[in-house]
């Protein structure tokens, strides 16, 4: 038996939210580019490895899966999300050298700790009726994308507990918005033609000593 319509009625408006919230931060992101003197034809120019694996991810975790009140059908949304960060680590990881690619693999992680540990995305009531939402559309029960956070979830302070009020209107997480300014980062780096963090220069060997002889150091 598939669960309620509601969750599936609601969930494309919290998704449209977290794309406002997301927008914002990439026009933050261009308005730096530009006051440094960035050009958006410098982001042609990004190397990007394995790239179109991100939308991939991307697709995985806005993709509508049914769930399944019994058998272990009910544990797919949970698996699905739990395959898209697999994918959206893989490739912040890979690409490790960008600007920015620390603070965006930070995020997701920051996001997949609560989610693993809990089947799902603990959501704060209480945010949720601060941003002018219903609690009852959130479902209860753990194992899809969300759930209502109860007395019994993990590291619920990583989970959707910080509400974001109009015009968002929406409940994100701490790893949400790094992830985002690691987004706006890279972003206003690309623009400026600055897609790769220097490398760290080598380190001195102070075991080395200097060459000398059996008669002393060489003047």
């Amino acid at each position: 038996m598939v669960q309620t319509p509601v969750s599936f009625v609601r969930e494309p408006v919290r998704i449209m939210a977290a794309m406002l919230v997301a927008a914002a931060f990439l026009v933050i992101g261009l308005l730096l580019g530009w006051g440094f003197g960035g050009s958006l034809r410098n982001i042609a120019h990004v190397r990007v490895a394995l790239w179109w694996l991100f939308p991939v991810g991307l697709v995985l975790q806005i993709l509508p899966v049914p769930v399944a009140e019994t058998g272990t059908a009910r544990y797919l949304p949970f698996a699905v999300l739990l395959i898209s960060y697999v994918v959206l680590i893989a490739v912040a990881a890979i690409n490790w050298r960008l600007r920015a690619a620390p603070l965006i693999l930070a995020g997701l992680v920051l996001n997949l700790i609560p989610i693993a540990l809990n089947e799902g995305m603990p959501v704060s009531g209480s945010a949720v009726r601060e941003v002018g939402g219903s609690v009852s559309s959130v479902p209860t029960e753990p194992g899809g994308k969300h759930h209502l956070a109860t007395g019994e979830d993990q590291l619920v302070f990583l989970g959707d507990v910080i509400p974001m009020r109009a015009p968002f209107r929406e409940v994100v997480s701490g790893g949400d918005l790094v992830l985002w300014l690691g987004a706006a980062v890279f972003l206003a780096a690309a623009m400026l033609a600055l897609p790769e963090r220097p490398p760290r220069p080598p380190v001195p060997d102070a075991r080395r000593s200097r060459p000398s002889t059996m008669w002393g150091t060489l003047q």
